[in-house]
Protein backbone atom coordinates (compact mmCIF):
# COMPACT_ATOMS: atom_id res chain seq x y z
CA UNK A 1 0.00 0.00 0.00
CA UNK A 2 1.21 3.51 -0.82
CA UNK A 3 1.96 5.83 2.06
CA UNK A 4 2.24 9.59 1.84
CA UNK A 5 3.76 12.36 3.94
CA UNK A 6 2.71 15.83 4.95
CA UNK A 7 5.31 18.07 6.59
CA UNK A 8 3.66 21.04 8.28
CA UNK A 9 5.38 24.08 9.77
CA UNK A 10 4.52 24.95 13.37
CA UNK A 11 5.92 28.29 14.51
CA UNK A 12 5.26 29.58 18.02
CA UNK A 13 2.09 27.53 18.24
CA UNK A 14 0.77 28.61 14.84
CA UNK A 15 0.17 25.98 12.16
CA UNK A 16 1.13 27.31 8.73
CA UNK A 17 -0.69 26.74 5.40
CA UNK A 18 -3.06 24.16 6.88
CA UNK A 19 -5.66 24.70 4.12
CA UNK A 20 -3.04 23.92 1.46
CA UNK A 21 -1.96 20.76 3.29
CA UNK A 22 -5.58 19.65 3.73
CA UNK A 23 -6.22 20.21 0.03
CA UNK A 24 -3.22 18.06 -0.91
CA UNK A 25 -4.29 15.26 1.48
CA UNK A 26 -7.81 15.37 0.04
CA UNK A 27 -6.56 15.16 -3.55
CA UNK A 28 -4.17 12.33 -2.72
CA UNK A 29 -6.78 10.21 -0.96
CA UNK A 30 -9.36 10.82 -3.69
CA UNK A 31 -6.84 9.88 -6.41
CA UNK A 32 -5.53 6.70 -4.80
CA UNK A 33 -8.49 5.49 -2.75
CA UNK A 34 -11.50 7.07 -4.48
CA UNK A 35 -12.82 8.56 -1.27
CA UNK A 36 -13.19 12.03 0.20
CA UNK A 37 -12.65 13.60 3.60
CA UNK A 38 -11.08 10.57 5.28
CA UNK A 39 -8.54 12.65 7.18
CA UNK A 40 -9.21 15.99 8.85
CA UNK A 41 -5.80 17.48 9.63
CA UNK A 42 -7.19 20.07 12.02
CA UNK A 43 -8.87 17.37 14.13
CA UNK A 44 -5.74 15.21 14.04
CA UNK A 45 -3.62 18.14 15.25
CA UNK A 46 -6.11 19.01 18.00
CA UNK A 47 -5.34 15.61 19.56
CA UNK A 48 -1.69 16.61 20.01
CA UNK A 49 -0.01 18.74 22.64
CA UNK A 50 1.85 21.09 20.32
CA UNK A 51 4.80 23.17 21.57
CA UNK A 52 3.83 26.84 21.99
CA UNK A 53 7.30 28.27 21.28
CA UNK A 54 9.84 27.54 18.55
CA UNK A 55 9.80 26.12 15.04
CA UNK A 56 8.79 22.49 14.55
CA UNK A 57 8.08 20.10 11.71
CA UNK A 58 4.86 18.14 12.08
CA UNK A 59 5.43 14.99 10.02
CA UNK A 60 2.30 13.01 9.20
CA UNK A 61 2.47 9.58 7.55
CA UNK A 62 -0.86 8.53 6.06
CA UNK A 63 -2.76 6.48 3.54
CA UNK A 64 -6.51 6.19 4.08
CA UNK A 65 -5.84 7.03 7.72
CA UNK A 66 -3.08 8.65 9.76
CA UNK A 67 -0.40 6.07 10.59
CA UNK A 68 1.88 8.35 12.59
CA UNK A 69 2.25 11.96 13.61
CA UNK A 70 5.56 13.32 14.89
CA UNK A 71 6.46 16.80 16.11
CA UNK A 72 10.16 17.39 15.54
CA UNK A 73 12.39 20.42 16.24
CA UNK A 74 13.31 22.03 12.93
CA UNK A 75 16.71 23.33 11.87
CA UNK A 76 17.02 24.63 8.34
CA UNK A 77 19.79 22.97 6.34
CA UNK A 78 22.45 25.18 4.79
CA UNK A 79 24.13 24.65 1.46
CA UNK A 80 26.70 26.53 -0.58
CA UNK A 81 26.82 24.59 -3.88
CA UNK A 82 24.46 22.83 -6.22
CA UNK A 83 24.71 19.91 -8.60
CA UNK A 84 22.27 19.17 -11.40
CA UNK A 85 21.07 15.56 -11.54
CA UNK A 86 18.72 14.21 -14.22
CA UNK A 87 15.72 12.13 -13.22
CA UNK A 88 14.38 9.55 -15.68
CA UNK A 89 12.06 10.82 -18.40
CA UNK A 90 8.50 10.04 -17.44
CA UNK A 91 9.25 9.82 -13.70
CA UNK A 92 6.20 11.17 -11.86
CA UNK A 93 6.27 12.53 -8.32
CA UNK A 94 3.10 14.61 -8.40
CA UNK A 95 2.06 13.11 -5.05
CA UNK A 96 4.21 13.29 -1.90
CA UNK A 97 5.03 9.60 -1.50
CA UNK A 98 6.88 8.43 1.59
CA UNK A 99 9.00 6.19 -0.66
CA UNK A 100 11.88 8.37 -1.86
CA UNK A 101 14.16 5.53 -2.97
CA UNK A 102 14.89 7.04 -6.39
CA UNK A 103 15.90 10.39 -4.87
CA UNK A 104 18.14 8.65 -2.34
CA UNK A 105 19.84 6.64 -5.10
CA UNK A 106 20.36 9.70 -7.28
CA UNK A 107 21.86 11.77 -4.45
CA UNK A 108 23.92 9.26 -2.48
CA UNK A 109 27.20 10.73 -3.77
CA UNK A 110 26.26 14.37 -3.16
CA UNK A 111 28.38 16.20 -0.57
CA UNK A 112 26.68 17.53 2.56
CA UNK A 113 26.93 21.22 1.63
CA UNK A 114 25.60 20.63 -1.90
CA UNK A 115 21.95 20.63 -2.92
CA UNK A 116 20.77 18.33 -5.70
CA UNK A 117 18.88 20.17 -8.43
CA UNK A 118 16.79 17.72 -10.38
CA UNK A 119 16.30 18.09 -14.11
CA UNK A 120 13.92 16.32 -16.45
CA UNK A 121 14.18 16.74 -20.22
CA UNK A 122 16.87 19.37 -19.45
CA UNK A 123 14.35 21.52 -17.55
CA UNK A 124 14.90 22.33 -13.87
CA UNK A 125 12.28 20.78 -11.59
CA UNK A 126 13.03 20.72 -7.83
CA UNK A 127 15.68 20.37 -5.19
CA UNK A 128 16.02 17.19 -3.15
CA UNK A 129 13.48 18.24 -0.54
CA UNK A 130 12.15 21.55 -1.83
CA UNK A 131 10.94 23.59 -4.75
CA UNK A 132 13.35 26.03 -6.35
CA UNK A 133 13.32 29.82 -6.40
CA UNK A 134 15.61 31.87 -8.63
CA UNK A 135 16.29 35.59 -8.29
CA UNK A 136 16.81 37.87 -11.26
CA UNK A 137 16.63 41.68 -11.31
CA UNK A 138 14.93 41.72 -7.90
CA UNK A 139 12.19 39.31 -9.00
CA UNK A 140 11.65 35.70 -7.92
CA UNK A 141 10.93 32.83 -10.29
CA UNK A 142 10.21 29.12 -9.92
CA UNK A 143 10.49 26.46 -12.62
CA UNK A 144 7.23 25.80 -14.44
CA UNK A 145 7.96 22.05 -14.46
CA UNK A 146 8.14 20.93 -10.79
CA UNK A 147 8.05 17.26 -9.94
CA UNK A 148 5.98 18.19 -6.87
CA UNK A 149 3.89 21.35 -6.73
CA UNK A 150 4.59 22.04 -3.06
CA UNK A 151 2.27 23.92 -0.73
CA UNK A 152 4.67 26.84 -0.22
CA UNK A 153 5.11 27.12 -3.99
CA UNK A 154 1.32 27.12 -4.47
CA UNK A 155 0.89 29.80 -1.81
CA UNK A 156 3.65 32.05 -3.19
CA UNK A 157 2.29 31.76 -6.73
CA UNK A 158 -1.26 32.51 -5.57
CA UNK A 159 -0.10 35.57 -3.62
CA UNK A 160 2.08 36.65 -6.59
CA UNK A 161 5.30 36.68 -4.58
CA UNK A 162 6.93 34.42 -7.19
CA UNK A 163 6.15 33.61 -10.80
CA UNK A 164 6.69 30.61 -13.02
CA UNK A 165 9.37 30.61 -15.72
CA UNK A 166 11.02 28.13 -18.06
CA UNK A 167 14.31 27.40 -16.31
CA UNK A 168 16.67 24.94 -17.92
CA UNK A 169 20.23 23.70 -17.80
CA UNK A 170 20.96 26.14 -20.64
CA UNK A 171 19.56 29.32 -19.05
CA UNK A 172 20.24 28.76 -15.34
CA UNK A 173 23.24 31.10 -15.54
CA UNK A 174 20.97 33.98 -16.58
CA UNK A 175 19.69 34.03 -12.99
CA UNK A 176 21.65 35.61 -10.13
CA UNK A 177 20.74 33.52 -7.10
CA UNK A 178 19.13 30.24 -6.14
CA UNK A 179 17.14 29.30 -3.05
CA UNK A 180 14.81 26.63 -1.74
CA UNK A 181 11.22 26.79 -0.52
CA UNK A 182 9.00 24.17 1.04
CA UNK A 183 6.41 23.96 3.79
CA UNK A 184 9.20 24.48 6.32
CA UNK A 185 10.98 27.27 4.44
CA UNK A 186 8.77 30.32 3.82
CA UNK A 187 9.94 33.11 1.54
CA UNK A 188 11.40 35.18 4.39
CA UNK A 189 13.66 32.26 5.37
CA UNK A 190 15.20 31.55 1.95
CA UNK A 191 18.99 31.29 2.10
CA UNK A 192 20.09 32.28 -1.39
CA UNK A 193 23.37 31.24 -2.94
CA UNK A 194 25.04 32.88 -5.93
CA UNK A 195 24.77 31.05 -9.24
Amino acid sequence: MCHFIESIRLKNGNIKLLDYHQNRVNKTILHFFGKKNLINLEKELEKESLPPVGVYKIRILYSQKVHSLEVLPYNQLKFSKFQMIPVPDGFDYSFKYSDRTLFEELTKKIKSNTIALFTQNKGLTDGLFANLVFQKNGMLFTPDTPLLNGVQRQYLLKTKQIQEAKISEENINSFEKLGLINAMIPIENIDFIEI
